[in-house]
């Protein structure tokens, strides 16, 4: 399966890639909010090699139908992870594919499709960047680290108390990024160039994928109340190298 998922993701990629920037924008309720052409078609094609090629059914991000789903075995898809920075040309974004069996992530597949990077796990089998392992940081403490984070202004936080997060982190460790990617900022965590990981409001397919990738490489996730975070119902998350987790709960 994981080998499918990656066929699928780079058929999408090879799709998306040349549309970055290029693309027409709609909007999904609200300004912040939006999707493109290349979304749509590249969702179509992961969804069709995926079927002909296994049994199981769908949570995909532009398939309001879909979302219900939360029994069984099923591909949980966002075809562009980091839609606003693809329309406008920035980076990164991701194909994110996962295969979740009653509410577990199994495999996963994060492709950055600028930089042509493939990150892959399994349960149980480690993370991997383009075929080679790949485990998180060892950069301790907070001050050392550098930190993602992620908010959506429907999310569980709001504003002020994002933007005091943000400030207070940002006098406590060596920098914070907004990548504008949450499978980005997962799969970075993963491979070691991140070492924390703040979001709130994001959705399954946001980190299907990008969650096993941490749990596989060594890392530590947990939702705000430090409970162990579930894909289909989890919509803040604290992750990290697990060395600096206690600081970033402080932070919170």
């Amino acid at each position: 399966m994981l080998q499918i998922a990656i066929a699928a993701a780079k058929l999408a990629a090879d799709f998306i890639r040349p549309l970055a920037g290029k693309t027409s924008v709609d909007f999904k309720g609200s300004h912040d909010n939006i999707v493109t052409y290349a979304d749509k078609k590249a969702q179509e094609i992961i969804i069709d090699y995926l079927g002909q090629h296994s049994d199981f059914g769908f949570l995909a991000e532009e398939d309001e139908n879909s979302h219900q789903k939360t029994e069984g075995t099923f591909w949980v898809i966002d075809p562009i992870d980091g839609t606003k920075n693809f329309a406008h040309g920035l980076t990164p974004f991701c194909i994110s594919i996962g295969l979740v069996e009653n509410g577990v992530p199994i495999c996963g597949v994060v492709l950055e499709v600028t930089r042509n990077e493939c990150f892959t796990a399994e349960k149980g089998k480690g993370a991997f960047l383009n075929g080679e392992k790949i485990s998180v940081s060892q950069r301790n403490p907070l001050q050392n680290g550098l930190v993602a984070v992620g908010f959506h202004y429907a999310g569980l936080t709001t504003r002020s108390e994002f933007q005091q997060i943000f400030g207070k982190l940002e006098a406590q460790c060596r920098g914070v990024r907004k990548m504008g990617s949450t499978a980005a900022d997962l799969a970075y965590l993963a491979c070691g160039r991140m070492d924390g990981f703040i979001h709130s409001g994001f959705c399954s397919w946001d980190i299907a994928a990008g969650m096993l990738l941490v749990q596989e490489a060594g890392g530590t996730l947990s939702d705000f109340q430090g409970n162990p975070p579930n894909v289909l119902t989890t919509r803040e998350i604290v992750a990290s190298n697990g060395l600096i987790q206690d600081a970033l709960f402080e932070v919170i």
